[in-house]
């Protein structure tokens, strides 16, 4: 069966097991003062909150929380075990960096575990683009934490038939306008 992305859901009894199985992760692998993950109420003050099921179960999540208009954060990733390797997490990033961008959002940040247990994680973000920085927002140096973060850029803007210039790149229409090609 396809898993589905939707947003929303944090009312359901699917979800709240995600949760659940995400916190009890942070639990076994982190001290008390070094979880920052977030419980259902405060997933219901995000931004944005998406859930990848599987018909009727919640199988992986992700949120975004904006820190202001061009930052935003990565919270609450999980995907259940059983779906891991499956694309889901790629597919549930995708969404968020997507929705992201549309925001007007210039960098992603995250913070995740520095010790072996998070390292798949650590991984799966520097496939995606996010490089190691230091603390951001609310946190400080915690040796159980890494921070990461992706600038995101937009991708190339096509301008099809702008007076009859036909299909043209954002750098291409940026050099023709200064040389005065596109005047009226």
């Amino acid at each position: 069966m396809t898993v589905d992305i939707r947003p929303g859901g944090l009312g359901t009894e699917s979800v709240g097991a995600l949760i659940d199985a995400h916190l009890a992760y942070s639990e076994a692998n982190s001290p008390p003062t070094s979880i920052f993950s977030l419980g259902p109420d405060a997933l219901t003050r995000v931004t944005a909150f998406w859930a990848g099921w599987d018909g009727e179960t919640a199988v992986g999540m992700i949120a975004l929380n904006l820190l202001d208009d061009r930052r935003g954060e990565v919270k609450s990733m999980h995907v259940l075990s059983q779906h891991r390797g499956t694309g889901l997490a790629d597919r549930l990033v995708d969404t968020l960096v997507a929705d992201a961008r549309a925001r007007g959002v210039t960098h992603l940040m995250l913070e995740t575990g520095a010790k072996d247990a998070y390292a798949p994680a650590r991984a799966f973000y520097a496939r995606h683009g996010f490089t190691l920085r230091g603390p951001f927002g609310p946190y400080e140096d915690d040796p159980w934490s890494a921070f990461m973060e992706r600038t995101l850029t937009c991708p190339p803007l096509r301008v099809r038939g702008m007076l009859g210039h036909g299909a043209m790149s954002h750098r291409a229409l940026n050099a023709d306008v200064m040389r005065g090609g596109l005047t009226a």
